[in-house]
């Protein structure tokens, strides 16, 4: 499901990720401790000047479990979770949070949802384009962060169809 070096071009350098995929801040209302997950992984970064892509995949037990945990994320309780986070996170990089919310996005899988973090770091501005997928059993997000302009419509919409068309192989049957 994950974004691989052949999807981008000879511009983007593939370093290893550090960590999992999962964030560090824990939120009550993100609790998954009654669900089970039974995968998950996380691509390598892949960065070039000004920009930065990741992707992660997540595989639950039952499309029952994946769908309580889409649930739990895209709630109203959910969004505020997830800015807290990411405010803490922009936070230790003495960057500040501008805005969240969702953005207009075509729809990916089952479900799909799309937020756009703008954030200021001395003076500049960037943007952060999460993209989260649910299909089946399986939930799958892209991450591209962009310096001074907002990540390319189109080179999102091509990584999130990869990656859709990815989770919808590996969950054939599923």
């Amino acid at each position: 499901m994950l974004l691989r070096p052949a999807d981008f071009n000879a511009a983007y350098t593939a370093l290893p990720t550090s960590g999992g995929s999962r964030g560090d801040f824990y939120c009550a209302a993100l609790d998954e401790s009654d669900l089970t997950l039974t995968g998950e992984a996380q691509s390598p970064n892949f960065t070039t000047t000004g920009e930065y892509v990741a992707s992660t995949a997540s595989v639950y037990r039952s499309r029952s479990d994946a769908t309580t945990s889409w649930k739990r994320g895209t709630s109203a309780v959910g969004q505020q979770c997830l800015r807290a986070g990411v405010r803490a996170e922009l936070r230790s990089s003495a960057t500040r949070l501008v805005s969240f919310g969702r953005i207009a996005f075509p729809r990916r899988g089952d479900r799909s949802v799309a937020y756009r973090a703008t954030a200021s770091q001395q003076g500049i501005r960037i943007y952060v384009d999460v993209v989260a997928i649910q299909l089946s059993r399986s939930q799958a997000a892209v991450i591209y962060i962009s310096a001074l302009a907002p990540p390319p419509s189109g080179e999102l919409r091509r990584l999130t169809a990869l990656v859709a068309n990815r989770a919808a192989a590996a969950m054939r049957g599923s």
